[in-house]
């Protein structure tokens, strides 16, 4: 009987990831994000892995994300576990808004994407802001 279980277990669970996965992507709007700006480049330069982010409805992606940057946009990835749903990002600095705002106690910075806004910590944000140069949008 336990034989049994295992086996569906390994059967059940990869297909539960994925679909979790997706739910994932929807809900926090990556999918909305990556209908438009989804991307197979990769930008040379500085990458910061691991990096945390939390995108809409409080949907949180801690230490999964990739992020890097040019004068002309950002580039913004998952690692791989976590792909499913998830396509790599490259957006245009044209079309992001930079916030600096207060949340729990810190400082956070608010990439807004249209609808969709990417909160990151104040420290990956000036370290972006330094590679990006003047290619970086007007922080307020």
């Amino acid at each position: 009987m336990e034989a049994s279980i295992d086996k569906y277990f390994w059967l059940i669970f990869p297909v539960f990831w994925i679909c979790f996965c997706y739910l994932i992507a929807l809900v926090s709007g990556w999918k909305r994000l990556a209908d438009n700006y989804a991307t197979k480049y990769k930008p040379p330069g500085i990458v910061w892995r691991f990096e945390s982010a939390q995108l809409r409805f409080a949907a949180s992606y801690s230490g999964c994300l990739n992020f890097s940057t040019t004068k002309q946009g950002l580039y913004v990835s998952i690692l791989f576990l976590f792909r499913p749903g998830h396509e790599s990002l490259y957006i245009p600095w044209s079309d992001v808004q930079v916030y600096t705002e207060k949340k729990w106690f810190r400082r956070v910075v608010r990439i807004q994407v249209g609808s969709v806004p990417i909160l990151i910590k104040e420290k990956l944000a000036y370290e972006l802001r330094g590679v990006a140069g003047d290619g970086w949008p007007k922080h307020t």
